[in-house]
């Protein structure tokens, strides 16, 4: 599954702001194992617990299930009952550690990750769930730690290069995060998420061509992407290119009419090209929507 990082917002030379989407889209998200779920159900795990109320196994299975059915208070619970039977499996603080990241409880699941660590000190699975965490919580240097030690362990994880390379775009180190998602991209040349940071992260040079160039492959391998379109105009409006600025403004408001920032960056776009009337009607439309 994909696992979707919140806005947040950054401000242009004008002083007007721009819609800045956090840029670990599609990470790796699906910590726990895929489970058959056809046999058995939630309720023949419940019935063995109650014939057997220390049987691990069941409770993991069951809070794997609740997890998997989005159920994630009952998980919990199910995993914790886990680590009061067996504490010192690494496997179940990690999955446990997923749950919460779920909940939006990264301090919680930071604690989890760090003690399956702990328990294995090479589970690159807990520090890539860990540096995730981390990325939520815009700790972005104890999120590159745990990135570089994945990295460190599998040279070529395509995802660690480029989510490390987002920590280090968010801490303003620019050629640090070209090197990391150019690396992505050597790596898995369909890599759209690389090829939409790396536009993003030349916007922060100011290299406002080589951004056009690297979202427009990202448009092209993921046409339906509002947030590379976007930034492709943004992209353009920068380069004084307002007529294409406006129709990638345009796009992103048709696959997502609800974000009141695409229509205040429209309407910059319209005002730059002397249509006042339009730029009008959109700050209107952004109002609207800001105000719901």
């Amino acid at each position: 599954m994909d696992c979707n990082g919140a806005k947040d917002r950054a401000e242009n030379q004008k002083g007007r702001t721009y819609r800045r989407p956090l840029i670990f889209i599609l990470l790796l998200c699906l910590f726990l194992p895929a489970l058959a779920l056809s046999e058995p159900t939630i309720g023949d795990y419940t019935e063995i617990i109650e014939a057997n109320p220390d049987d691990a196994d069941a409770y993991r299975n069951r809070g794997h299930a609740y997890y998997l059915g989005g159920q994630y208070d009952e998980a919990i619970a199910d995993f914790s009952k886990v680590i009061e039977l067996n504490p010192d499996n690494s496997g179940t603080y990690n999955d446990r550690g997923a749950i919460y990241i779920a909940l939006q409880k990264y301090d919680e699941a930071v604690l989890d990750f760090t003690k399956a660590i702990e328990l294995i000190p090479d589970n690159a699975l807990a520090y890539s769930n860990r540096g995730l965490a981390y990325l939520n919580m815009n700790q972005y240097a104890e999120a590159i730690a745990d990135y570089s030690k994945i990295i460190e362990m599998y040279p070529n994880d395509v995802m660690s290069h480029n989510n490390r390379g987002f920590a280090y775009y968010s801490l303003q180190q620019y050629d640090e995060a070209v090197a990391d998602l150019t690396k992505a991209i050597e790596l898995d040349p369909d890599y759209a998420s690389a090829y939409h940071n790396r536009g993003v992260t030349y916007r922060g040079y100011g290299k406002y061509a080589e951004a056009v160039a690297d979202l427009t492959k990202a448009i092209e391998l993921r046409p339906m992407d509002d947030s590379s379109v976007n930034f492709r105009g943004v992209s353009y409006y920068f380069l004084q290119k307002y007529d294409e600025a406006i129709a990638d403004y345009t796009r992103a408001i048709e696959l997502d009419p609800l974000d009141a920032d695409y229509y205040v960056n429209r309407a910059a776009a319209y005002e730059a090209s002397g249509d006042g009337t339009a730029a009008a009607a959109d700050r209107q439309k952004a109002d609207e929507l800001n105000s719901d």
